[in-house]
């Protein structure tokens, strides 16, 4: 198991928290009876964030930089660093 190192508390971590937004839309009826129905169209996913599992820090919000950070190879953050 490879470790890295948080860059701002300097813990070595060996995996990230993840937290995103998701946003459901679809359609809402009431029928003749007053009773509702739901049905969905789409899901988007959105504002994803990879953070240090210790300190809470925010380290990027792309996944591909977030295996790159976790594999212990050289990566420059675009999103937060």
């Amino acid at each position: 198991m490879v470790t890295t190192v948080c860059p701002f508390c300097k813990k070595q971590i060996d995996y990230l928290r993840y937290s995103t937004t998701i946003i459901e839309s679809g359609t809402f009826k009431v029928n003749g009876n007053n009773c509702s129905t739901y049905a969905m169209d789409n899901i988007d996913v959105d504002n994803a964030e990879y953070s240090c599992p210790i300190c809470r820090k925010v380290i990027t919000r792309y996944e591909k930089e977030a295996r790159i950070f976790l594999n212990g190879e050289e990566v420059r953050m675009n999103a937060v660093i």
